[in-house]
C-alpha cells in the first residue's frame, strides 16, 4: 500500500511540475513585448530558423557555454549559432515549435522575475548574471528549466565539437582515411 501512495505522490508530482512546465511556456509566449526586450545582436541576414530575436538568445547562451579562452575558439569563432540555426530547419514541426518556446521563456523577463527574482531578459545581463541565470536554469526543481538547459547545452556543444578545429584541442586527430 505505501507503493501504491509513493506512486500516486509521484504521478501527481510529475502531472503538477507538467502544468506548471506548459504553464510557464504559455507566460513566455503571451508576455507583452514592453516586456521581453531582447538584446538583438549582429546576425546572419540568411537565417534559416531563427528569428533576429531568436538569434540573439541562442547565440548568448552558446556564447556562455563555449566562451572560449587560451587555445579554445569561442561559440561565436566557429559560427556555433549559426549552425544550429540550420540544424533546427530540418526539425521536425513540433521540435521547431518546441525550441522556439524555450527560447522565448530563457529570454522572458517576466518569467525570469517570477522564477528568479530577476526582471531583466538573459541578453541584457552581465556575462556574470549570465552564468548566475544558467546554473538557475541547470539547478531548477521544475523539470522544464533543467531539460531546457540540457537541450541547449548539448546542442551547442555537439556542434562546437563537429567543427575540425576543435578537434587538436581533444586530441582527436580525425576520421581515419578509407582505403581505395
Amino acid at each position: 500500500m505505501d507503493s501504491d501512495n509513493h506512486s500516486q505522490l509521484s504521478r501527481r508530482a510529475a502531472i503538477k511540475r507538467g502544468l506548471l512546465g506548459g504553464a510557464l511556456l504559455t507566460v513566455a509566449g503571451a508576455v507583452p513585448l514592453a516586456l521581453r526586450k531582447t538584446h538583438v545582436t549582429q546576425h546572419p541576414t540568411d537565417l534559416k530558423y531563427f528569428t533576429a530575436e531568436e538569434y540573439a538568445v541562442f547565440a548568448a547562451v552558446a556564447e556562455r557555454f563555449l566562451p572560449g579562452g587560451e587555445n579554445w575558439l569561442s561559440a561565436s569563432a566557429l559560427d556555433v549559432p549559426r549552425k544550429v540555426d540550420g540544424v533546427f530547419a530540418l526539425a521536425d514541426a513540433p521540435t521547431q515549435r518546441d525550441v522556439k518556446q524555450l527560447l522565448a521563456l530563457f529570454d522572458n523577463a517576466l518569467a525570469s522575475f517570477l522564477l528568479d527574482g530577476r526582471a531583466t531578459p538573459f541578453t541584457q545581463l552581465s556575462l556574470a548574471d549570465q552564468d548566475r541565470a544558467l546554473e538557475q536554469w541547470r539547478t531548477s526543481r521544475l523539470v522544464l528549466r533543467r531539460s531546457g538547459f540540457d537541450a541547449l547545452r548539448k546542442i551547442s556543444l555537439a556542434v562546437y565539437y563537429a567543427d575540425p578545429a576543435t578537434w587538436p584541442g581533444v586530441g582527436y586527430p580525425g576520421p581515419p582515411e578509407l582505403a581505395k
